[in-house]
């Protein structure tokens, strides 16, 4: 059995702050939720739709693990990652930095998670574990999925082992603060920017302003996190999408552009389904 001591397990809303946020107090740094969304860019938009998924996928934030980079970088932060397909050499990687009295951060699918209670594929979920003996491994989760909980160790095998879309090989991750970090408040407005950045200028027509046109009508924009089970954090507002890209522009320094002058420019979304 291994334990990491002085461990605060306090969930938050979102699964991949939630384990930021483990890792980061156990190095003496304690940033709120908001905060650590914030710094590491994590707001956007994507509508992704294929023949492999039962049903779209929508989301409010940039993809899985994305925001924990963008974090690190930011904060200049020393970010281990270590992927494998052998699940062997998986669990001696998440195994040697508890034993040494580190937490670590995994992305696995939390369908096979004991304590999950959404049981749907997403493998982009991301926890913090902290111990382990012969039968249990020892997580944070969100609030919603219980905060400090338990799972099988067969169980956390097969949702690191899974295959699909947003899988991540066994990964798991450390971060380490060094002697002289970035103050984060150094960092609010480049984070900001490279938000906006990344909003007003995706790299496919699903992601960013691209995949929003929408038209005017006034929409409810949440101004928080989506977790893996649909919980958001308050506070929710009607936004027109419009004025928010422009507002994206401005905050980025580049001048808004009428929607209607790049219209015929901007691709039509994909496989779109219309209302019954």
């Amino acid at each position: 059995m291994a334990m990491v001591e002085d461990i605060d397990v306090r969930g938050m809303q979102h699964c991949e702050t939630t384990a930021l946020g483990v890792l980061l107090r156990h190095e003496g740094i304690d940033l709120s939720e908001p905060m650590l969304f914030g710094l590491g860019s994590g707001l956007s938009f994507i509508y992704w739709d294929s023949k492999a998924m039962g049903f779209p996928f929508l989301g409010g934030r940039v993809k899985p693990f994305e925001l924990t980079r963008n974090l690190a970088a930011a904060l200049g932060l020393e970010l281990l990652i270590r992927e494998t397909t052998s699940p062997r050499k998986a669990w001696r990687n998440v195994a040697a930095p508890i034993d040494a009295g580190r937490p670590v951060g995994l992305q696995l699918d939390s369908y096979h998670l004991d304590y999950f209670s959404t049981k749907v594929h997403f493998g982009g979920h991301v926890v913090a574990m902290y111990g382990y003996d012969e039968q249990n491994a020892y997580l944070v989760d969100t609030n919603p999925q219980g905060g400090a909980v338990s799972t099988s160790l067969v169980g956390l095998a097969r949702a690191r082992a899974e295959h699909g879309p947003m899988t991540a090989k066994h990964r798991s991750f450390t971060i380490t603060v060094p002697s002289d970090p970035t103050p984060p408040p150094n960092r609010i407005i480049p984070a900001i920017k490279t938000c906006a950045d990344a909003f007003l200028n995706p790299p496919i027509a699903n992601l960013g302003h691209r995949d929003t046109d929408l038209g005017d009508l006034p929409l409810p924009i949440p101004l928080g996190v989506p977790g893996a089970t649909g919980a958001i954090l308050p506070i929710d507002t009607e936004v027109p999408l419009k004025g928010l890209e422009r507002a994206l522009q401005a905050t980025a320094g580049r001048p808004s552009t009428p929607r209607a002058a790049t219209r015929d420019r901007r691709p039509p979304p994909k496989h779109r389904h219309a209302s019954p």
